[in-house]
This record gives structure tokens, sequence and C-alpha cells, in this order.
């Protein structure tokens, strides 16, 4: 992933603000015809987030640790011309004090309903991923989630949405630690729309993804859904050979109810041919007190539209777990959720997490706080 250095924060919150302020006044409802026309398209995203956590978190000994964080500030320019659509997005990294390129691809439509997309772009695995974290029920992707499915590489991918059916396949090079090494690809995700209608949904998706490492190393090494924590899920570093990944999930929302689970699972082959297998899985319930539904677009789960101009609320409740076989370790989050959307831009998140963490047996607990607010246009 490539990156360029900034040396302070403010300079990138200046740009995403112009570019909120920008947005407000160019897009009044007298120019929107206007601007429909345009080919154009300009996005941002602001997450400021606050987070209260014990022990269970930390690689070191505390009592309680308290910590804020400007944990997204990204712009996106999309241009779209016909059958031709191009993506450039830019984040800005608080932790390392630089910018970092996310989507740059191009996409072309060959057929009705087939696109081409060349480029960087997050590989077809599994919902929670390939869902944007600004549309999730959640302040943070699960621990399985973040663990083994992958993100964003360099690649090819072909795609083809039907009526009640769609599917994507990838080939991708992956990153090198040595010259003549080259890593790579192939991710895949097919699902099925059993039930679509304005009050009923009901999807079904598997995912796979064969890589080929080389000898680079792999290791489990995640957060336990704490964005500003430690690194405190650690499994052996391995020399890989390659790595097979399998998922497969499912999504129901009726009216106001939602229900999505997941499973994923890793089988990794090291250079010596010895394997080991990591999996996790995750289940979240959703319910919109003010009667809403999530919106949906093949394979993707989005946001919601306030029928209200009082806004909506949503509660959440999920379990995730985690489970490192050999290294003898598995994790268990329960995750309680409101959520409030003051309109389709304005989003302020709440989550209360309770963890065990079973690490050779040895069995702690302990309990975190996290808070969101989110400007998005």
């Amino acid at each position: 992933m490539r990156a360029l250095a900034l040396r302070s924060t403010s300079v990138f919150i200046l740009i995403v603000m112009i570019c909120i302020f920008w947005s407000q006044s160019v897009f009044s409802k007298d120019r929107q015809k206007k601007l429909n026309k345009s080919p154009f398209e300009l996005n941002a995203t602001l997450m400021g987030d606050w987070d209260r956590y014990d022990n269970i978190f930390s690689d070191t000994v505390i009592n309680n640790k308290t910590d804020s964080e400007l944990r997204r500030a990204r712009v996106a320019l999309k241009y779209k011309k016909s059958d031709w659509n191009l993506k450039v997005q830019v984040d800005y990294d608080e932790s390392k004090k630089q910018f970092e390129f996310k989507d740059i691809y191009l996409s072309y439509r060959l057929v009705d309903h087939v696109s081409i997309t060349l480029g960087q772009q997050k590989e077809p695995f599994g919902l929670e991923k390939i869902n944007s974290l600004r549309r999730s029920l959640f302040i943070e992707r699960t621990i399985a989630t973040q663990a083994l499915a992958p993100g964003r590489n360099e690649g090819i991918a072909i795609a083809e949405e039907g009526d009640k059916w769609f599917w994507k396949l990838g080939y991708y090079r992956l990153d090198a630690s040595k010259k003549k090494r080259h890593p790579k690809a192939v991710t895949a995700r097919a699902g099925w729309l059993a039930l679509k209608s304005k009050k009923l949904l009901w999807h079904f998706a598997i995912s796979s993804s064969y890589r080929y490492l080389q000898g680079e190393r792999y290791r489990i090494n995640e957060r336990i859904e704490i964005h500003s924590s430690d690194s405190v899920i650690e499994g052996k570093s391995l020399k890989a050979d390659r790595v097979e990944l399998s998922g497969a999930e499912m999504l129901f929302q009726r009216k106001a109810f939602s229900l999505v689970t997941e499973f994923m699972a890793s089988r990794v082959k090291n250079t010596k041919g010895r394997s080991r297998r990591y999996n996790g899985n995750y289940w979240q319930l959703g319910y919109r007190i003010t009667g809403e539904s999530h919106q949906y677009k093949m394979g993707k789960f989005g946001g919601i539209k306030p029928s209200s101009s009082l806004g909506a609320w949503e509660l959440t409740y999920r379990e995730s777990e985690m489970k490192l076989k050999k290294e003898q370790q598995s994790v268990q989050v329960k995750t309680y959720g409101i959520n409030y959307y003051l309109n389709d831009s304005t989003k302020v998140m709440f989550n209360f997490l309770n963890v065990e963490n079973n690490d050779g047996g040895v069995l702690t607990k302990g309990r975190a706080y996290a808070a969101r607010f989110q400007y998005s246009f």
C-alpha cells in the first residue's frame, strides 16, 4: 500500500473540513439537478473516537486506560462516465503521521451487469470486510474479520450482478519483503438472494482465497475490537508457503430487524509442510427503534436514512469469537451498542464490550467502553 509522509494531522483535517463546508454550500436542493449531470463525485469521512478499557486489552499492566483519536480522515474522488468508473481514495493515518492511498482503481463495464476492475481494491472476501466501516452497526469490525479476511491489494477482478445472485473473482499481487519473491492471491466471493422485497431480505454468500506467499511471514497479531488498544491476540510467526481462506455468511432483514452471521477459517502451510489452523465467527442483531431498514446493494449492507427529522435510533448486539488452535488461545467478545443517526451524514455510536480471553488455560476477563462521532458526505 502506497503512503505519503506528513508532519501533522492539521493539514489533512483542514482539507477535509473545507470539503465538508464546500459540500454543504454546493449541494443545495436548487443546484442538485445540475450537479447530478457532473461525472465527478467527492466524498469525505471524519471519525473521532473515545475508548476506555482495562488490562485485558493491553500488553502492559494498567488499571484503566482512556484514549481518544482521529480514527479516520478520508477523502475519495470518483469519476463516472458511460461504462467507465475511476476512484481515488486517500486516508490520513494519525499514528504514522502520513497519507495512505486506499482505493485506486479503474473499472469498465464489459456488458450488462459484468464489469472488470484494475488497480488497488478490496479483495472480495466476507460481508463485514467488504462493507465500509462508516456503514457498520458497530464501532469496530470483529477480531475474526480483522485477523483472517484480506484487505486491499493491487490486482484485477471481474464481477457480475444478477437479479438474485452476484459473484466476483480476482487475482492480486501481495506485498513482498524480498524482491525475488512474488506472493500472489486468487480470491472469490459468490452470493444468492433467497428473498428480496421492500420489507424482507435474505442473503447467503461464500468466500475463498488461495494465497501463495513463497516464504513470507504470516502471523495472527490483533487487537480485541478496540482500535486504540494493544495487539494482544498473538499467534506464532510462520514462514508460510501458502494460506487457504474460506468463509460463509448469512444476512436476514425484516423491516427494522436485522441478523448477520459469518464464519471464517484459515489453513496456513509453512515451508516445511506443516500446517496450522485458525478460525473465527460472529453473529449480530440490529433493531431500529424508529422503524428504518438498512440499505442493501448486491452483497453490501449499507447505512440507513432516518424517516424523521428527529433522526433514527438503533440498538445492536454482537457475539464474536476467535480461536488459535495450536497456540491454545481463544477469545470471546460480547458487544452491546446504541447508534443515533441525526441524518444521512451524522452518526453517533456507543459500544460496551465484555471480553473473555483463554490463553493456555488461563482465563481472564475484561470490559471496555467506546464512543464515536462520525460525519460523512
